[in-house]
């Protein structure tokens, strides 16, 4: 009969808690902590007190008190320890965790404690499928939170982290959707603080996760707003020859996908921007044969030789006369020779 009352708290606690009303969110937590310890082994009743410490964390977090929530957290985190092997209450650990990255993201604080804790977790159950997409979801949250305050290397190492994760595990297609989701974040980072290089490396590692998995609609139409971020930052930074190959990929990608409207519209705009940087290559084509039209006429090209003129003074001009042996060698005077044609 108790578990009754500590279900009717907590749909009580819930709605306290997303009023803002926490005194009386509080005061409803600690009578389900009393129904739970009065019912020592009731595993329903701890299931009961899970959700109402995830629902009041949640509460806590959305408002910004982040240490209220870590509190919240600390007595999730004993629960699981006194009972690691029910999977309840270990799949509320970890959404409590995933909140308050998820709010330190928002709140724009890297909260690399939290990951710390929850990743180490996650290592305990390794064939648990469900809590290895909560903490590659946490170490998307702690990307962006990095990202948010310009830490990009911190977010680079934990994107490397999730790589791992997918990578001993290639069979989870959710996992592979997380690795993409993160690496288009990074990128996105990455164009906001103006890092090319490496942009272009984790862009080819986005292509291939979306190559690997073409029928994920969302994977796809995150890789087409990427690329046209791409091609935009290689405009702007006058790299216009490499605006080509993700525009291509973009073009193959949409011909695979014809019904992806939302993708036709991105690769509608990819156009656009195509159209901007290739008539700037003409244009510095042109500017580039005008500059050097007059060594152009000069070349070989066009039938005339390169070669510099002699330099040094001119020779000495030989004068003839027309009694002269010529000076061909025939034997002739010169007047009867070369003489006779040049008089003519």
């Amino acid at each position: 009969m108790r578990h009754w009352q500590a279900t009717a708290a907590t749909y009580l606690l819930t709605a306290y808690s997303e009023g803002g009303k926490f005194e009386e969110a509080k005061e409803l937590y600690r009578s389900i902590k009393e129904i739970a310890s009065a019912m020592t082994g009731n595993l329903l009743t701890l299931h009961i007190l899970a959700r109402a410490s995830v629902n009041l964390l949640v509460g806590f977090a959305k408002r910004g008190r982040m240490s209220q929530a870590r509190l919240i957290y600390a007595d999730l985190r004993r629960l699981t320890e006194q009972h690691p092997h029910d999977a309840e209450l270990r799949d509320a650990r970890m959404l409590g965790a995933r909140n308050i990255l998820s709010v330190s993201a928002r709140l724009g604080r890297p909260d690399l404690s939290a990951y710390v804790e929850l990743r180490e977790f996650a290592m305990l159950y390794p064939n648990e499928p469900k809590i290895q997409e909560m903490r590659a979801r946490a170490a998307y949250r702690l990307v962006e939170s990095y990202l948010a305050v310009g830490k990009v290397r911190e977010a680079e190492q934990t994107y490397r982290e999730l790589c791992k994760l997918a990578a001993d595990r290639p069979g989870h297609t959710q996992l592979a959707l997380e690795k993409g989701q993160t690496a288009s974040l990074l990128v996105d980072g990455m164009i906001g603080a103006g890092d090319i290089d490496r942009t272009g490396v984790i862009y080819s590692e986005l292509r291939h996760t979306v190559t690997c998995y073409p029928d994920e609609r969302e994977l796809r139409q995150t890789f087409g707003r990427t690329t046209l971020k791409l091609m935009t930052l290689y405009h702007r930074a006058g790299r216009l020859e490499d605006v080509g190959l993700p525009y291509e990929n973009l073009k193959v990608l949409s011909s695979q996908n014809p019904n992806d409207l939302l993708l036709v519209r991105i690769v509608t705009e990819a156009n656009r921007e195509w159209s901007k940087a290739a008539g700037l290559i003409r244009h510095n084509d042109k500017r580039d044969w005008s500059t050097n039209d007059r060594d152009l006429k000069n070349s070989s090209v066009l039938g005339r030789s390169t070669a510099p003129l002699p330099s040094g003074p001119a020779p000495a001009k030989v004068s003839m006369g027309r009694n002269d042996p010529c000076h061909c060698g025939s034997g002739k005077k010169f007047k009867r020779c070369h003489g006779r044609t040049s008089f003519t």
